[in-house]
């Protein structure tokens, strides 16, 4: 078995380029100012006019877990408690509308598109031919 170890803002070269790309709750832990870097790697890992998407949480009041703070970039924390031990962490959980979506991944491909569910979002497009 080999064992490929990579960076998700840099994904590794494996010698192939991917047919398509799928990502599931990751967008909303990447920073706002780090995300057309992050996307800009994840079209660069796939073929040309390869499909591209990431599933997500929808913030939904009563479901999610409130944010806590806002910081300066305009980027979403969690205050998060670990069951076996209580401690504390702010975790980063950004809640893009469709609009941001569109606009990310028009950046970085065509035909993007949003669908939306009750607790999650789906927004697919293609790389750059």
């Amino acid at each position: 078995m080999t064992l490929n170890i990579g960076d998700a803002y840099r994904p590794p070269r494996l010698g192939r380029m991917h047919d398509a790309l799928f990502a599931g709750f990751w967008w909303s832990h990447v920073l706002r100012q780090d995300l057309d870097g992050f996307l800009r790697g994840a079209v660069d890992a796939v073929a040309p006019g390869a499909l591209v998407a990431f599933l997500d949480n929808r913030y939904v009041e009563g479901s999610n877990i409130p944010v806590s703070r806002r910081d300066n970039e305009g980027n979403t924390y969690q205050t998060r408690k670990l069951e076996k031990d209580g401690s504390l962490y702010d975790v980063l959980k950004n809640f893009p509308d469709d609009a941001e979506l569109t606009r990310h991944a028009s950046a970085h491909g065509s035909g993007a598109k949003v669908e939306d569910f009750k607790h999650f979002w789906l927004l697919t497009w293609r790389a750059p031919e």
